[in-house]
């Protein structure tokens, strides 16, 4: 999967080095925030949006699934690096960390799976029971911090 594949205007998108493809970098922004205004730290989610994307990107496969462990946040306006190592490649998966960082301390670290076999069968197991559809369901509009400018001002819940 190409890095041009994806929405390069996508606020969670890092940059992949153009002298090491294993590395990236990423500098915070406001929309990627949340949390008090004298307080802006960058969203978990978000942190864990720009490794996937960085492994994906630096092993041209798609996820399979991420565990992360958050050691620490970081601020608006950081500049983050995302290092890329790969310990083990089979034929079916890659077994590969990302590590988000600081100036060298670490923010995330995440371990993943990416490949997978794409032409076995495909199989449902549990059914999915019936649930309203999500324009019919209430809007919640008490989201902690929510500001136009920040992450939590640009999410619906419902």
């Amino acid at each position: 999967m190409a890095d041009g594949e994806h929405a390069r205007d996508a606020f969670w998108v890092p940059s992949q080095s153009a002298v090491d493809p294993d590395r990236f970098t990423y500098t915070v922004p406001q929309v990627a925030c949340v949390g008090p205004y004298e307080s802006q730290f960058l969203m978990g989610g978000v942190s864990m949006a720009a490794c996937i994307h960085a492994l994906q990107v630096a092993t041209d496969l798609p996820l399979l699934w991420a565990t992360v462990q958050f050691a620490g946040a970081t601020g608006l306006g950081a500049d983050l690096d995302i290092h890329i190592t790969r310990f083990a490649e089979g034929r079916s998966a890659t077994q590969a960390v990302a590590d988000l960082t600081d100036n060298g301390r670490m923010v995330v670290h995440m371990a993943a799976a990416l490949g997978g076999v794409t032409n076995g069968p495909q199989h449902q197991f549990v059914q999915m029971p019936e649930v309203p559809a999500p324009m019919d369901c209430v809007p919640s509009r008490d989201i902690p911090f929510a500001r136009p400018d920040n992450l939590a001002g640009h999410i619906e819940r419902r």
